[in-house]
């Protein structure tokens, strides 16, 4: 990422996050059916839900697909908080991949060795137009919900937004 295209904050991320948390139900249900896709490829209802709440300015457009994908995911989990009296407890990728890689080195398990196959893959892509990375990280984000964990998207946003970025 060139300096030309802007530095985005993790409150903006947060921000979108948060009103993602905040759309209506079948809102939030259009976004949670596009989840693996790109913004490009999602249809109608998602685009709108997804405007809704996507406000940055024209220098941050090269974050849109990014973002799209992680609010996308988010729908994945039913909204917690105020109403029900409970908090998330989101954890970030990185730690549910750790913990979950000394659960199989306790076991003596070959099982990591598959799971490290499809992250050593997923971390060598690039972020592109193609939605190959999108998709394999939609099964990875997938899979860890269904093992119960909840992943703090706000920090996936952010890992996502610097992927392919020159340090």
């Amino acid at each position: 990422m060139s300096s030309e295209f802007g530095r985005i904050k993790r409150e903006d991320i947060s921000e979108i996050i948060e009103g993602i948390c905040k759309l209506p139900a079948r809102e939030r249900t259009a976004l949670k059916r596009c989840c693996g896709k790109l913004l490009k490829d999602a249809d109608a209802g998602a685009t709108m839900a997804f405007y809704q709440v996507y406000s940055l300015p024209a220098n941050l457009d090269w974050t849109k697909d990014r973002l799209f994908t992680v609010a996308c995911m988010r729908c994945m989990w039913d909204v917690l908080g105020e109403e029900d009296g409970e908090e998330e407890k989101t954890v970030p990728i990185e730690k549910v991949l750790y913990k979950k890689r000394r659960e199989l080195e306790e076991k003596d398990s070959g099982g990591w060795s598959g799971m490290e196959r499809r992250l050593l893959r997923l971390l060598d892509r690039k972020w592109d137009r193609d939605g190959i990375l999108c998709t394999d990280l939609w099964r990875m984000v997938k899979q860890m919900k269904n093992e119960g964990n909840i992943i703090d998207m706000v920090s996936l946003g952010w890992d996502l937004c610097n992927w392919n970025a020159a340090h």
